[in-house]
């Protein structure tokens, strides 16, 4: 007679040790629960994932990315401190009796933005003088003078450098504080200042064509072989300008973490200083002569103008660890891409 069979001591005859058993529910209940977690949310084994394809959006506002955007270092487009002869305009805000008293608060300019990119901040700035800030008397020579080249920015009142002027010198007729590119002279007991690329001799004759008139406003005798092209406030009065990252406008190979900017500003700061640092001819911008100049190793402008007085730029700076080849090329590029626009679309940050 058989007895009785103990399972734990079967083992070949179609039995399970316990410990199998006990082994295969524990699995089920882990295998449940996994996916009881995966679909309510709880962590639980991450399915792979596509990635997902690049959008292309007619949409004027911008598109969201589930992509972290690439690394960007914001940098603002100020332009860097003045350095060369260290001949500056007054302070604006100097009270001075002339022409330009009570110059109005609403002027504007138009906003300046880039097709098929949308702006990571736009910037907008109106300067109300109580008084007379310096104000300059733009020449061209003629024919072929433009913006920054074969131009000359007169301007009045102006502070000579802090480590002084020097001793004065007499070329060409003219008394003054010499230096490459322009000179400082006196006039009514302030001090003026022309700097162009123009000749020495053409530079000499404008100063002594400049004059003030009764009431302290500028006034500028003709001169053969130039013309005015505009009288402006020297920092203008109405600013604009709109800040991208290099890689949001595909330059991200060019320009590494840098950012690239747009502006439209009045006045006749930008020629002057485009003058100060020196320019390149590079073409037309929608049909108007432009010019490049480098302001620092890592600050560099392409710009022309709208219109006498109002100048259009773009630019870029960088990191202090990045220096552009080539950047008249990469500058036009982005010019070809401008848009000029009116409030309402500046506000969006994007081109029509």
């Amino acid at each position: 007679m058989q007895g009785h069979r103990d399972d734990a001591e079967v083992t070949g005859s179609g039995y399970r040790r316990p410990w199998v058993l006990y082994a295969v529910a524990a699995l089920l209940v882990v295998a449940v629960a996994v996916g009881v977690a995966v679909k309510f949310g709880h962590p639980g084994p991450a399915a792979p994932v596509a990635a997902p394809s690049p959008s292309v959006s007619s949409s004027s506002h911008p598109v969201a990315s589930h992509r972290p955007a690439p690394p960007f270092d914001r940098l603002s487009a100020e332009p860097p401190p003045l350095v060369g002869d260290g001949w500056l305009p007054t302070d604006r805000n100097r009270s001075v009796q002339g022409q330009n008293a009570g110059a109005s608060c609403d002027h504007e300019v138009p906003g300046l933005l880039l097709r098929d990119s949308t702006a990571s901040e736009t910037q907008s700035r109106t300067v109300c003088s109580p008084g007379v800030a310096p104000s300059s008397i733009v020449v061209r020579d003629v024919p072929g003078g433009f913006l920054g080249h074969r131009s000359a920015v007169l301007t009045y009142p102006v502070a000579p450098p802090l480590e002084g002027a020097g001793p004065a010198r007499t070329h060409d007729g003219l008394r003054g504080w010499w230096f490459d590119g322009g000179v400082a002279w006196r006039v009514g007991g302030q001090d003026a200042l022309v700097r162009g690329d123009l000749p020495q001799r053409t530079l000499a004759r404008l100063a002594l064509a400049f004059r003030l008139d009764s009431y302290g406003g500028l006034e500028l005798d003709r001169v053969a072989g130039t013309a005015v092209s505009h009288q402006a406030l020297y920092d203008g009065v109405a600013d604009r300008t709109a800040l991208y990252p290099a890689w949001a406008v595909g330059l991200r190979q060019r320009l590494g973490r840098a950012t690239v900017f747009t502006r439209v500003t009045s006045g006749s700061e930008v020629e002057d200083r485009i003058l100060r640092a020196g320019a390149q001819p590079v073409g037309t911008v929608h049909g108007h002569p432009a010019v490049v100049s480098r302001w620092s190793d890592h600050y560099v402008v392409l710009a022309w103008e709208l219109e006498p007085g109002i100048t259009a730029l773009v630019g870029y700076r960088t990191p202090g660890t990045v220096t552009v080849t080539a950047p008249a090329g990469v500058l036009h590029a982005v010019a070809a891409r401008t848009v000029v626009v009116g409030f309402d679309r500046w506000e969006l940050g994007n081109a029509p």
